[in-house]
């Protein structure tokens, strides 16, 4: 099993990378085209993986809470990103373009599954805290 700072760096370059590829879609696509349900669809992908590690994270054995605050920025930072981009989806357009809704809905069901995914690893960290 890795530990918490090798997953930390995972879970810092998959955030990342959906995140770069969801810009790249949506400002710098070949075609000069805002591709909003694609770019959400990457960064759904990217935190479907981060909310399957979250439910690998233990702290039992970290001598201090570095890493649980490490997490815990990394995850409101997804969380505010998602809320960002959805924001993006709706009023960012260039002008005489639709605006999809489809990909707001579909950043901001990701912004849940990572809040979700944060309130349960803190709530398992409890739990071991205690016992």
């Amino acid at each position: 099993m890795l530990n918490n700072t090798l997953k930390l760096i995972v879970v810092l370059l998959v955030y990342l990378n959906g995140l770069m590829f969801s810009l790249i879609l949506l400002y710098a696509s070949p075609d000069n085209m805002a591709h909003s349900f694609e770019a959400s669809l990457f960064f759904c992908a990217s935190v479907l993986v981060l909310f399957g590690l979250s439910y690998n994270l233990s702290f039992k054995n970290e001598p201090n809470n570095l890493m649980k605050y490490a997490y815990l920025f990394v995850f409101m930072q997804v969380i505010l990103s998602a809320i960002t981009l959805a924001l993006i989806c709706v009023y960012a357009h260039p002008m005489g373009e639709v605006v999809d809704m489809t990909a707001m809905y579909v950043f901001s069901f990701s912004g849940l599954l990572m809040t979700v995914g944060l309130v349960q690893m803190l709530l398992t960290n409890r739990r071991e805290k205690n016992a």
